[in-house]
């Protein structure tokens, strides 16, 4: 099949894929006419997709491996042999379209070590080929990191085909041990960390991925990611005065359309933002269980023509049940887990200029490890309220206690401020009583002529004149208009008062005890209080002569 024929069927599929499974036959007779040859090709993929519609997405060892090993005496080149240097073959775990992955064996010091091993395949020893198979040689060499499969040997079969001995990692896609586990986002996120750091790892020796995807990171049992297939990675300044980018269209082919950047499927120099793309595809997938351009099933045209233009949702907004099932939430509390910081830095991490991506896989990790910490991530705009608000969530238990302390010191100043004005006031009032029975305790003193230094001696004087004396001079000692003392003078006033009253003087009584006021009423439900008599019986007032 030539590229423009598959091209045919690739579109056909597609576009037959959208549609409900009773329209598309009668969509195929329409759009394929006479070709017989182009509709049975295009109905034999439906079928495919039909018996397993992930097959498209799923990576070509897996596809190789689910079909078995009949076809594996078919060609010389492709059968299992039985070893390989020192090492004993056991089975074909993968197959390339440059080389076949085998899971061997090496038994020393009775220590038996099972490996993976990489292989060339026979008839694909072109120039270009073997160098791009010693290219990843050399990568593999200059890494090592615990979340990177390692290189443990390389060699040439007896054939001449240089093979790589690497690390094998049992275990299964990050996507698919996420879900079957139920990780939660923070546990997601720390899966994804580890990631994060190998990339970082490869970026500081000059190395770029490519082709960062699921099916290339594997976890094994205990629960650790590691990084596969360096197999199209470049180093940066493997070529004089270049960075490692393929121009031409064979190599623009060498990439995975929904996890390559926009610059690469475009065919511009690769750069480290290219990994950085790839891993903004994969934790959106980790974060809300689907790929930000609905990548399966999906045509190669159409999924570039996604990714070059069409901007993606932000994860919280793509949540569905199943999702969040497998997250152990709901749909609601996982687009509010989502919302706002982990959406900003995934599509920080997707934005299609790169030089608005994250600078490196190290940036990327480190907004992550800020929001795992409650901090501001450096991927939004750092506004006084988002600030304080990652504080409160960050110190809540720091924040209530000081909370409860500051209620209770301003409940307590309130409380201490205003037995304090209570205090004054009564203290004030005290204090005028006080005054004022030692004014009152002056005027009666001064009425009998105790006191004063005017009062005559000697002679025998009327209880009337030292009243009308007294009275005669209270308003130059107390002014009617002294607001200060009107309390003072009502209650000399009404001294006065009751004097003349008891001496039967009433039209003298009756001004003052106007202006003096009205006695206290009588307390309710008992009886009038007695009035008070003055002067006391004893005091020695004649009651004929009203003298003393």
């Amino acid at each position: 099949m030539t590229p423009e024929e598959w091209e045919k069927v690739e579109a056909l599929f597609s576009s037959a894929l959208a549609l409900p499974a009773a329209e598309r036959r009668e969509h195929l007779k329409r759009s394929v006419g006479a070709d017989a040859r182009l509709r049975a090709d295009v109905e034999e993929l439906l079928h495919a997709h039909g018996d397993n519609a992930g097959f498209l997405s799923a990576p070509l060892w897996a596809v190789a491996d689910a079909h078995g090993d009949a076809d594996d005496t078919a060609d010389d080149g492709d059968r299992v042999p039985e070893r390989i240097g020192p090492y004993q073959v056991l089975r074909r775990i993968g197959r390339g379209g440059m080389g076949q992955v085998f899971l061997a064996e090496r038994e020393a010091h009775d220590v038996r070590l099972q490996v993976a091993l990489k292989v060339m395949r026979r008839g694909m020893d072109s120039a270009d080929l073997v160098k791009r198979f010693k290219m990843e040689r050399l990568i593999l060499a200059s890494l090592d990191h615990a979340h990177i499969a390692r290189l443990l040997d390389v060699g040439v079969t007896d054939t001449g085909a240089p093979y790589i001995v690497m690390e094998y990692v049992q275990g299964e896609s990050i996507l698919a041990f996420a879900d079957r586990a139920r990780l939660s986002v923070v546990d997601r996120l720390a899966l994804f960390k580890g990631i994060c750091a190998a990339v970082q790892h490869a970026h500081r020796r000059l190395v770029v991925h490519r082709d960062l995807k699921p099916q290339n990171i594997l976890v094994n049992a205990d629960g650790v990611p590691k990084l596969l297939d360096f197999g199209i990675a470049r180093i940066l300044d493997a070529d004089a005065g270049s960075d490692g980018a393929m121009h031409t269209d064979a190599n623009a082919r060498l990439l995975t359309p929904g996890y390559a950047a926009p610059e690469q499927l475009r065919g511009e120099p690769v750069t480290t933002a290219c990994d950085v793309y790839a891993l903004g595809v994969l934790l959106y997938e980790l974060l809300a269980g689907c790929h930000p351009f609905a990548y399966d099933g999906a045509a190669r045209a159409i999924v570039q023509q996604r990714v070059l233009e069409t901007e993606p949702a932000p994860p919280s907004t793509r949540t569905s049940h199943e999702c969040a099932a497998n997250r152990r939430t709901s749909v609601s509390s996982l687009r509010t887990t989502l919302r706002g910081d982990l959406d900003t830095i995934v599509l920080k991490a997707l934005r299609k200029e790169a030089e608005h991506r994250y600078g490196s896989a190290s940036a990327l990790d480190d907004d992550l490890d800020r929001y795992l910490h409650g901090q501001p991530v450096r991927a939004r705009s750092a506004t006084r309220r988002y600030r304080v608000g990652k504080f409160v969530q960050r110190n809540r238990a720091f924040v209530a206690v000081a909370a409860v302390l500051m209620a209770v010191l301003v409940a307590s100043s309130a409380l201490t401020a205003y037995q304090a004005r209570r205090i004054g006031q009564e203290a004030a009032r005290v204090a005028s009583e006080r005054d004022k029975a030692l004014e009152v305790r002056t005027f009666l003193l001064e009425i009998f002529g105790t006191t004063g230094p005017d009062q005559p001696t000697g002679d025998s004087v009327t209880a009337r004149a030292l009243l009308d004396r007294r009275a005669a001079t209270l308003g130059t000692s107390i002014r009617a208009d002294d607001t200060s003392n009107t309390d003072l003078r009502a209650e000399m006033m009404s001294v006065l008062a009751e004097g003349y009253e008891k001496l039967g003087l009433l039209t003298n009584a009756e001004p003052l005890a106007g202006a003096g006021g009205p006695p206290p009423p009588p307390p309710r439900g008992g009886p009038a209080p007695p009035r008070r008599r003055w002067p006391p019986h004893g005091c020695g007032v004649d009651e004929e002569q009203n003298k003393f």
